[in-house]
C-alpha cells in the first residue's frame, strides 16, 4: 500500500483517481489504477465492487468498467469552511449536513476543502475543476475579498451560508448569499412574549448579535429590557435570577445561549417550584436530554429545532448555487427565518394580521 494511505483512506484515493483519469468515462485497467495508486489490485477491486454495487460504476462485457451515466454529467462543488474555525464540524454539524444533504439531492459530487490561507482557495479551485462553491461562516468580513478572488477573477460561482452574515454586512450589498433573517427572529421572539403577556423577560446570551434587535422589537410594545436583566454568564444564573426576582415580577425568559444556560436554568427552576415564567428557548436535542431530568417543567418550543432550520437553510444556499452555475453567477441575496411551531402563538399571529388585538 502506498505510504500515506490508511486503509480508510483508499476508497477517497480511489474515488479521486477515477475522477481525473476517467477520460471517455472508461476506467483505467485494474493493473495501471494499482499501481499508480500503489494500492493491491485485491483492494482495489473490492472498492471498484462496491461502486458498482452503488451505482457509481457499471460493467460492460469485454469493454471494460465504466462511470454510470448519471454520474458522468455530474458537475463538482466544493464546501468550504472558514480556516479560522477551530472544530467546525463538532461545532455546526447540522448547518454541514444541510447542505451536504441539499447538494446531494441534486446529483453533484461533493468536496470538502480544507486549506490554511485564503489565497491557497483558487489553487484548490482549479486543481479540482470545481464549477461552484458553497462558503459557510458566521460572519461576512471576507466578503469582498471572497467574491473577488473567486466569483470575479476565477468566473466560479460562491454561495455564502450562514447564521449572521447579514449583521456584518448590508444586506441589498450581499449577493450569492443565504442567512438567518435576525431582524424577523427578534419579532417573532417579541411577539412571542406580548402574546403571552409578558412584561418583564430576562435574557441569557453569550455576545449574541440579536439582543440590540430584540430590545429595539420589545420597545415598540412598551416592554424595557435594561442591562441588569441581560445575564451573559451561565454560572452566574442562579445568584443573578434570584436578585432579580427580588425586584421584578419575572414573568419571561428568553434562552439565546449555550447549553450550560439550559442545564443552569432547568436546575433553578427545579430548585425554586414558585416561579414558572414564560420559557423561549431553542428546540435541540441537547436541550431535551437536559430536559428529561427534570419533569417537572414544562416548555412551550415555539419554534422549529435548529436542525431543521439548518437543513432549510442548506437546501437554499444549494438552489441558489444551482441557479448560479446553470443561470447566472450573480445572484440576489436570501434571507431564512424559524418557522412558528406553538398553536397558540400562531393563532395569535394569524389573529392579528387580521387586525384583531390581543388574545
Amino acid at each position: 500500500m502506498k505510504k500515506g494511505f490508511t486503509k480508510n483512506e483508499v476508497r477517497k484515493a480511489l474515488s479521486d483517481y477515477i475522477r481525473t483519469h476517467a477520460g471517455t468515462d472508461r476506467l483505467p485497467p485494474l493493473r495501471d489504477i494499482s499501481r499508480d495508486l500503489g494500492v493491491s489490485i485485491y483492494l482495489i477491486r473490492k472498492h471498484l465492487d462496491a461502486m458498482q454495487r452503488e451505482g457509481i460504476l457499471q460493467t460492460r462485457n469485454r469493454i471494460g468498467m465504466f462511470l454510470t451515466p448519471q454520474q458522468s454529467q455530474r458537475q463538482t462543488v466544493g464546501i468550504v469552511f472558514n480556516p479560522e474555525w477551530a472544530n467546525p464540524y463538532i461545532d455546526f454539524p447540522d448547518i454541514y449536513a444541510g447542505v451536504i444533504s441539499s447538494l446531494a439531492q441534486r446529483f453533484y459530487l461533493i468536496r470538502t476543502l480544507s486549506f490554511k490561507k485564503l489565497s491557497d482557495l483558487p489553487k484548490l479551485v482549479r486543481s479540482l475543476g470545481l464549477t461552484g462553491i458553497v462558503w459557510i461562516d458566521k460572519t461576512a468580513v471576507n466578503l469582498p475579498v471572497l467574491m473577488d478572488r473567486i466569483s470575479v477573477k476565477h468566473g466560479i460561482p460562491l454561495v455564502l451560508c450562514g447564521q449572521n452574515l447579514f449583521l456584518t454586512r448590508p444586506f441589498g450589498k450581499t449577493t450569492n448569499t443565504v442567512s438567518l433573517d435576525w431582524e424577523k427572529l427578534a419579532k417573532l421572539r417579541a411577539d412571542y412574549f406580548v402574546a403571552h403577556g409578558c412584561r418583564h423577560i430576562v435574557y441569557f446570551a453569550v455576545n449574541s448579535p440579536s439582543l440590540k434587535l430584540f430590545r429595539a422589537e420589545l420597545a415598540k410594545y412598551g416592554i424595557e429590557l435594561p442591562d441588569e436583566m441581560v445575564i451573559s454568564r451561565a454560572d452566574e444564573l442562579g445568584p443573578r435570577l434570584s436578585a432579580l426576582r427580588r425586584k421584578y415580577p419575572v414573568d419571561g425568559i428568553l434562552v439565546d445561549g449555550l447549553a450550560g444556560f439550559y442545564e443552569n436554568l432547568f436546575a433553578f427552576l427545579h430548585q425554586h417550584p414558585d416561579i414558572r415564567p414564560l420559557l423561549s428557548i431553542e428546540d435541540n436535542p441537547q436541550v431535551r436530554n437536559q430536559l428529561q431530568l427534570y419533569p417537572d417543567i414544562e416548555i412551550p418550543f415555539q419554534f422549529e429545532s435548529w436542525r431543521d432550520f439548518y437543513f432549510r437553510m442548506g437546501e437554499q444556499a444549494a438552489a441558489m448555487l444551482e441557479r448560479a452555475i446553470t443561470d447566472n453567477p450573480i445572484q440576489p441575496s436570501e434571507k431564512s427565518l424559524f418557522e412558528a411551531v406553538e398553536p397558540n402563538f400562531i393563532q395569535w399571529k394569524n389573529h392579528k394580521k387580521q387586525g384583531g388585538k390581543q388574545l
